[in-house]
């Protein structure tokens, strides 16, 4: 038509990308979320450890589900590393 259509090959039914649903079909042994909004709550919930700031850390909070506070990916970088002994 004359507007943009954005289509996804990982789209669901309420979200462009389903990135819980691209991470179960990969089926890793290990997952890992970083995130900071409301299009990443449900990824949130399907992986082992939660990167989160902003709206995804307030969810996370009200939920009560645990979460390691990011601003930069350095620190992402850094976090990762020591609980993966990399360093």
């Amino acid at each position: 038509g004359e507007f943009f259509m954005p289509r996804s090959e990982a789209e669901s039914d309420v979200e462009l990308v389903a990135k819980a649903e691209i991470i179960a079909r990969y089926a890793p042994a290990e997952a890992v979320a970083i995130g900071d909004g409301v299009t990443d709550f449900k990824m949130a919930g399907a992986v082992d450890a939660v990167f989160a700031r902003d709206g995804l850390a307030r969810h996370m909070e009200k939920m009560g589900r645990p979460f390691i506070p990011w601003e930069d990916f350095f620190e992402v970088r850094d976090r990762l590393a020591e609980m993966w002994r990399l360093t």
